[in-house]
């Protein structure tokens, strides 16, 4: 509400609001006929204002394969979807969790136009001015290796993704790559056979 304002002869004047809406869809804002009063006398008419708000982006991640041996590859897919009957842009930053890194070729992709950013050995992967169609999806993904063995839980925040006409993502992504040992090469039944074969044909030939 205000009081106590005041309008200079033959001007007008503008009062701006910011306001939060929690829940997607069209609101209507009105104010009714009678509701605002001067010194001239009372407003004759309702007036009425329409918002649309946007849902939230929504986000999922995954690696392929999820388990890999050390010094392998594997992709970092994110899946980015727009619940909309309308196109909106969108950016992401993603920062690895430490031990693993951009593949040597990181074979970036994207589906949602845009440019994806992040170089061989980076620890990040990024992905700028994207699109996603109305009530649509689609993919961007990086070849990722790991630096050492073991467990590696990469998130990227719903702060760290983006959308200009609908905010942050409703909430965050996780995915979990496994990284395995370097296998310790072991010997076949046959080729111990062969070694045992061959130490006694040494040893007969040592006796001769």
């Amino acid at each position: 509400s205000l009081t106590g304002g005041t309008v200079a002869a033959s001007r007008s004047c503008a009062i701006a609001l910011v306001l939060r809406a929690p829940i997607p869809g069209t609101h209507t804002f009105s104010i009714p006929a009678g509701a605002v009063s001067s010194t001239a006398g009372v407003s004759g008419v309702e007036v009425t204002a329409e918002v649309s708000v946007l849902a939230r982006p929504s986000t999922s991640m995954s690696f392929e394969p999820q388990t890999i041996n050390a010094g392998d590859t594997a992709t970092l897919r994110i899946l980015l979807s727009n619940p909309n009957d309308v196109p909106i842009g969108i950016s992401f930053f993603n920062p690895y969790p430490a031990g693993l890194v951009n593949a040597s070729d990181p074979a970036t992709t994207t589906g949602c136009g845009g440019t994806v950013y992040g170089s061989a050995g980076e620890a990040f992967f990024g992905f700028d001015d994207g699109t996603i169609q109305p009530n649509g999806e689609c993919v961007v993904t990086v070849q990722v290796t790991p630096t050492a063995s073991g467990t590696f839980v990469n998130e990227l925040p719903r702060e760290g993704i983006y959308s200009q006409q609908a905010g942050n993502a409703d909430a965050p992504a996780t995915a979990t790559l496994t990284v395995l040992g370097v296998p310790i090469p072991t010997a076949s039944e046959y080729a111990l056979i062969a070694m045992a074969l061959a130490l006694a044909l040494a040893a007969w030939r040592a006796l001769r």
